[in-house]
């Protein structure tokens, strides 16, 4: 089912998961937040695909087998919707969303 949805998909938006890479896998366009992980070794790579990422000095944090404390998230908190909304209308080709259907 999840499969099914996001092929009907016009843009993925969403953090580096398992659900980012099943989306990619489908030809979906897509606009991946990155923060603990890192975007240079997981982020997908083309005209279709955008990586969004803030770097701080900690990250990348989240590494197979060692997973560093981290209490602040400042390497998400410090990503802007302004940006994310700017990716994803770029991915599209629009200046505008589209109004959403009553």
């Amino acid at each position: 089912e999840t499969a099914w949805t996001l092929a009907s998909c016009a843009l993925f938006v969403g953090s580096d998961s398992g659900l980012a890479h099943l989306a990619v896998a489908l030809n979906v366009p897509s606009v991946t937040l990155f923060g603990p992980s890192d975007h240079q070794k997981w982020a997908h790579q083309g005209p279709d695909h955008r990586v969004v990422c803030e770097p701080v000095p900690c990250a990348p944090c989240f590494l197979f087998g060692y997973n560093r404390p981290c209490r602040s998230l400042a390497c998400m908190k410090r990503i802007s919707v302004d940006r994310v909304l700017g990716e994803c209308l770029s991915l599209l080709g629009t200046r505008s969303p589209s109004p959403m259907p009553l």
